[in-house]
């Protein structure tokens, strides 16, 4: 069952937020009191909310050609596995996109695509007006929200600095409102997520080498971490399919919409060494190229396996912390 308030819109009537609290009842106030106890920490993130605008349009340049920048690791980022069928076998019954794959909560049975605040606006009767989500300021609230009542499942972070043990970096970019379209009341937004090793798949034809380029990593560390690959000169083309590992990648991936599996690669065709370079957008099906969010809004340390995205029911107890 869908409510009205549940989905950010694009279009639709808009009240007064005094009309708005008048047709608040008791249990609804409970509620918005605690999304108000949730922005209160917005404050400890003010001075990590940077957002320097990245230069357009951006030269493409091959990745083996420049300098490898990449930023700290905890050694507790999740691994990127192209074989992971949940992520990489694309339902209709299952839809995700990049904030649900950043927090690495999926589900089976999910028909809408979660954003930030989903969690809160489910729980708030459809006559309610929900604040809009315009500025970076506002999405981090809502990120912050929906992870209300579970401790320390998200913080705000630093983009340059390592995220504390047991959690790992992710990071958030944002799109400004079209000033044409007073209309639109929830901004765009894109998340990355960084991983320290990778596995993917390699397809007939394909190189060691070319692999060494795209990550800059050394040959030798591929060799030593697939016993199994010793007899394949690093130029010859595969065979067959190989499952390959990546130690220390150091890379980042998102999930550039719901119909796409993750990738690796910008808009360039590049691995994202640092969301804060990479070119801003991706290649469809049919290959054209689709710009993504550019502005860079905050990052955030993440707990693996406790984030939650998506409307559903409260734990008991959640409510008080």
């Amino acid at each position: 069952m869908q409510q009205q308030n549940t989905r950010p819109s694009s279009s639709g009537s808009s009240s007064s937020s005094s009309n708005a609290r008048a047709r608040m009842a008791p249990g609804v106030q409970s509620l918005v009191q605690q999304f108000k106890e949730a922005v209160f920490r917005i404050s400890a993130c003010t001075a990590k909310i940077l957002q320097p605008k990245q230069e357009s349009p951006q030269h493409i340049e091959h990745s083996a050609t420049q300098p490898r920048h990449t930023l700290p690791l905890s050694g507790w980022e999740p691994v990127y596995d192209d074989r992971d069928a949940r992520w990489f076998d694309i339902k209709e019954t299952a839809l995700h996109g990049s904030y649900s794959w950043a927090l690495q909560d999926y589900r089976s049975e999910r028909e809408e695509v979660p954003v930030p605040g989903d969690v809160w606006r489910g729980e708030i009767p459809s006559d309610v007006e929900l604040a809009p989500v315009l500025t970076c300021r506002d999405l981090v609230k809502q990120v912050l929200v929906d992870q209300h009542g579970r401790g320390d499942t998200i913080q705000c972070a630093f983009p340059d600095q390592p995220c504390p043990p047991g959690t790992y970096k992710v990071m958030a970019f944002t799109s400004p409102i079209p000033e044409d379209d007073p209309a639109v009341n929830y901004c765009d937004h894109h998340f990355y997520v960084q991983h320290k090793d990778v596995n993917i798949t390699l397809q007939l034809g394909d190189k060691l080498s070319d692999v060494s380029r795209f990550f800059k990593l050394p040959v030798d560390d591929l060799y030593d971490a697939n016993p199994g690959l010793a007899d394949i000169p690093e130029d010859q083309p595969l065979a067959r399919e190989r499952s390959v590992l990546v130690p220390g990648a150091n890379v980042w991936s998102h999930k550039p919409n719901e119909w796409l599996p993750p990738r690796l690669h910008d808009g360039a065709g590049r691995a994202i060494h640092n969301p804060l370079r990479a070119v801003a957008a991706f290649s469809d099906d049919e290959g054209g190229m689709n710009e993504l969010p550019a502005h860079y809004c905050c990052s955030f340390c993440v707990r693996p396996g406790q984030a939650k995205t998506g409307a559903q029911a409260r734990e008991m107890g959640s409510g008080q912390e």
